[in-house]
């Protein structure tokens, strides 16, 4: 039995263009994501650093009779550290406020 062959249609088929101000706005909500991401990990990496060297300072007073003396202008950078701590405490405050609110859109997994 030999094959059989259909005429080509003769109807036209419309190539649709591509949608840019969709593909923009999935670039955008992509960026936007990756952006709040780096933020959260950014945010609670300082804070965990932050916890660490004030949980460090505690236990070299609490061995040292409960005392520490602590300079914090050696080399006058203490007005650095200032703009650094704040800057850090801040970026902190806001990685923990959008991973709450990142935990509260997730649906739960339902069995």
């Amino acid at each position: 039995m030999l094959p059989v062959r259909h005429a080509p249609s003769k109807t036209k088929v419309l190539k649709q263009k591509p949608r840019r101000d969709t593909d923009n706005l999935c670039l955008n909500e992509r960026r936007k994501s990756l952006s709040i991401s780096l933020i959260v990990i950014f945010g609670i990496t300082l804070n965990l650093a932050s916890s660490i060297v004030l949980y460090i300072t505690f236990l070299l007073a609490y061995t040292n009779n409960h005392t520490a003396i602590i300079n914090i202008n050696n080399y006058n950078e203490a007005n650095v550290e200032l703009i650094l701590i704040s800057i850090v405490i801040i970026i902190g405050i806001i990685g923990l406020g959008l991973s709450i609110k990142n935990i509260e859109k997730k649906p739960e997994n339902k069995i």
